[in-house]
């Protein structure tokens, strides 16, 4: 559904950010496929679960049965409270909690449980206002917790859409809006303040840059699934002199390997 609003050019398909376009008729009656999908479901679930044994023991020893449950239970709740990244990453994570205590985070969800059970002082930014609304409702109880809903706004500037622009605020997949203000919600705090910033939501190259001068000296800055090309093609240069540690590997679930990536912020030399 695209409207013009009674401004000729403005609807989304006019503006060029959605070439083709289906009328609703024809997507109303489209094919199914019904039988097809349904006789192709077991066949899948066998493909997958042959990947899992065949990649179980690549994943770290302290982990194999978390892996491997992901797999066989698939929607049950996990019982070990793990932020959803490589195993590789969590380790190191969780070798350096002792010496963080304020942590703001892009994107909300399974890494929130796991600082607040750490007893961690969180800042969280969501742009999913019914996620937003089922964790706030988990976690209420939380005095923990400073969670905040900041939903994208449709990008009245036409800018071109080029989630690779650290200046733009886009995200992949959100084409026509802007993510100026989710990123933006940690200039609120002082500079020097957090001592680790989770990157794992919308607009990610824009996290970036804005995060850096809210970090403690020697405090970490993460960015999950940083092997995708176009997250780094332009920050970089903000992270120079920066200590870059890269982790891939299996991901809770997943039959793939995944990268996250933590930098720690330089301390000033004496």
């Amino acid at each position: 559904i695209d409207d013009d609003l009674d401004t000729p050019g403005s609807s989304l398909h006019g503006r060029g950010l959605y070439p083709v376009r289906q009328e609703r008729a024809s997507y109303a009656n489209r094919q199914r496929h019904v039988v097809v999908q349904v006789a192709s479901k077991p066949l899948h679930r066998i493909k997958s679960l042959a990947q899992m044994f065949a990649r179980v023991f690549q994943v770290p020893a302290n982990y194999r049965w978390d892996y491997a449950s992901s797999h066989l239970f698939r929607q049950r709740i996990h019982k070990r409270l793990l932020p959803w990244i490589n195993y590789k990453a969590i380790d190191y994570i969780f070798s350096q909690l002792n010496r963080i205590e304020q942590v703001f985070e892009f994107g909300s969800g399974q890494s929130t449980r796991v600082w607040l059970n750490h007893g961690k002082n969180v800042v969280s930014v969501e742009h999913d206002p019914d996620f937003f609304k089922s964790l706030r409702t988990e976690l209420s109880g939380s005095t923990k917790l400073d969670y905040r809903l900041v939903e994208p706004d449709i990008d009245l500037s036409f800018t071109p859409h080029d989630p690779a622009n650290p200046e733009h605020f886009q995200s992949d997949d959100f084409r026509g809006y802007t993510f100026a203000r989710y990123v933006q919600t940690i200039r609120a705090f002082p500079d020097l303040w957090f001592d680790l910033v989770f990157i794992d939501g919308r607009a990610r190259t824009s996290c970036i840059p804005e995060s850096l001068a809210k970090l403690k000296q020697g405090g970490l800055l993460i960015l999950d699934n940083s092997d995708r090309p176009h997250y780094l093609a332009h920050t970089l240069q903000f992270l120079v002199g920066w200590e870059r540690l890269d982790f891939t590997g299996q991901v809770r679930g997943l039959t793939t390997d995944e990268q996250t990536t933590v930098f720690i912020k330089p301390r000033a030399s004496t």
